[in-house]
């Protein structure tokens, strides 16, 4: 989802040729605004400085440069369809298992959305399953105070185009050039964390929240592709 991203192609190339064409594969979709809405969230608790309604105009700028196309799920079948076979494919709308509130709908003590992931593979519902609360989301309060320190203080996505990731893949090249004592390497997942207990503290004197409303045409535009690809 970043713009160092691998081709979509390539990655169901790649996918085929290690697991075989004859692999069953489980397409997970969501709502198309819900799918933005949480990416863009997940960006931002790692340093991204732009509003929503800023990330959803760089989506629809540089369609051929981003993730754009992976949220077309139309798309995404075609390649899939096209190295697995469509009857290998097996697409599951995250919405049918989620109540009005967002948790996942449970039959019994079952979780719904488990119990059908379970059919698809063909295995049996592991015994005292749980889902432990991992990567917690922000609230929209947190988030905006988050954004704000964000604009303030760069790191991670905020930093340079190819520096998040190339930070920790030259690792070992800078320990082997004994560089690494000129740069240290954590300093923007230090500098997340502290940003983030800040952001939540503000959170709790504010009743500021981020706004998740787009230009007219933009959300027309994203609509009518969102609708013709679903």
């Amino acid at each position: 989802f970043t713009p160092t991203m691998v081709d979509p192609e390539v990655k169901i190339k790649r996918l085929c040729e290690i697991v075989g064409s004859d692999s069953k594969v489980i397409l997970l979709i969501r709502n198309n605004f819900a799918f933005l809405k949480s990416l863009w969230s997940q960006m931002v608790k790692e340093g991204l400085p732009l509003s929503f309604s800023e990330y959803c105009e760089y989506l629809w700028d540089f369609q051929d440069r981003n993730c754009f196309f992976e949220c077309l799920y139309d798309l995404q079948y075609e390649r899939l369809a096209r190295y697995f076979g469509g009857d290998n494919v097996k697409v599951i709308p995250l919405e049918f298992y989620r109540a009005s509130g967002g948790k996942l709908t449970r039959t019994y003590d079952k979780i719904d959305l488990i119990t059908e992931l379970c059919l698809a593979l063909g295995v049996d519902y592991p015994l005292d399953f749980t889902l432990p609360p991992v990567n917690v989301s922000l609230s929209d309060n947190e988030l905006f105070h988050k954004l704000k320190l964000n604009k303030k203080y760069r790191h991670d996505f905020g930093n340079l185009l190819f520096e998040p990731s190339n930070i920790h893949r030259s690792r070992k090249q800078l320990e082997w050039l004994g560089a690494d004592e000129r740069r240290d390497l954590f300093r923007d997942v230090k500098m997340k964390r502290l940003l983030l207990s800040e952001a939540k503290s503000a959170a709790k004197k504010s009743s500021s929240k981020v706004s998740f409303d787009l230009p007219e045409k933009l959300a027309k535009d994203l609509g009518r592709l969102f609708r013709e690809s679903n």
